[in-house]
């Protein structure tokens, strides 16, 4: 391979034989390599990319060693790989997760941030380290673009992510709140104010918050819809095909959970869980066919 290097070694001894050859090496980053082998001809894996200095010293026969002969080989580098996730941390605060690029032949030395928002406006952020904090407080899509750099100063390609960024509306009048069965969207997003910001209090990624806001916004037209049998069986569906999508990011016995735990808080009153049982019944008898090819399930986050 590439990073295989083959000695082959003309050594002799004028008296005897040549019994044993040390390799002895190291690289720009103060990495040492140190090999015996017996015969003339050997081969040694160098994963780290760049310069090394090499030495061989040949032992004879009477343990009697050689000068050490050195020479330099140059070993390919391979770009690293560039990968992140991002994370709301409050209602505003986001981070920007690097940790999970790699490079295989060396170490990831910066890290370039490019955010840019739904007006154009572009910032750059170049550091060492691989978590990016932020704090973001206007709403509409957001694009961010990482590029990473290794130790030999290769680049990787840029691999970019694009979200909305929500705007996290005040935590309503909880008997206010409660006194209707809609509840109160402020924003007007189809998800209730208490239950938005749930989802926001969650140590997920903002994609997998994304995708439990879709699946609430299922729950809350279950609420208006339950006296229309047709259009509750249409929403169970889409409902079904929404935890598709969350299993395309999260295992089964979480997806489970937090799709109960979300309708604990949706339908948390007994006018809301009555409601919710209408609609649950227009469904009852339906058959469902599941999707079992789990890689299909990204096709399902709309």
């Amino acid at each position: 391979s590439e990073k295989t290097l083959s000695l082959s070694s003309s050594s002799y001894d004028p008296d005897g034989q040549i019994v044993s050859y040390e390799l002895l090496g190291t690289n720009i980053l103060g990495e040492t390599i140190t090999e015996s082998f017996s015969s003339a001809n050997h081969s040694i894996e160098l994963t780290t990319a760049g310069q090394w200095n090499l030495s061989i010293i040949a032992t004879d026969n009477d343990n009697q060693k050689s000068d050490p002969f050195s020479f330099s080989v140059e070993i390919e580098n391979s770009p690293p790989i560039a990968s992140f996730s991002i994370t709301q941390l409050s209602d505003n605060s986001y981070q920007m997760d690097a940790s999970q690029s790699l490079d295989s032949d060396g170490n990831i030395v910066e890290y370039k941030y490019t955010i840019t928002d739904q007006d154009g406006v572009i910032t750059e952020v170049i550091q060492a380290e691989a978590i990016l904090d932020r704090t973001i407080l206007t709403g509409g899509v957001l694009t961010i673009a990482l590029s990473v750099k290794d130790n030999l100063d290769l680049y990787s390609d840029v691999v970019t992510k694009s979200f909305e960024i929500d705007v996290l509306p005040p935590m309503p009048d909880e008997a206010e709140n409660n006194s209707t069965i809609a509840g109160i969207d402020s924003d007007g997003d189809g998800v209730r104010d208490d239950v938005e910001r749930y989802i926001a209090s969650l140590p997920h990624t903002v994609e997998q918050k994304r995708g439990l806001k879709v699946y609430s916004k299922k729950l809350q037209i279950s609420l208006a819809i339950a006296d229309d049998k047709v259009a509750s069986i249409q929403n169970t569906f889409d409902e079904i095909s929404q935890t598709y999508c969350l299993r395309s990011m999260l295992a089964d016995d979480e997806v489970n959970s937090l799709t109960a735990d979300l309708k604990v808080e949706q339908y948390n009153t007994k006018a809301r869980l009555l409601k919710w049982a209408k609609y649950d019944s227009n469904f009852s008898g339906k058959l469902v066919i599941t999707d079992s090819d789990t890689t299909q399930y990204q096709k399902y986050c709309r």
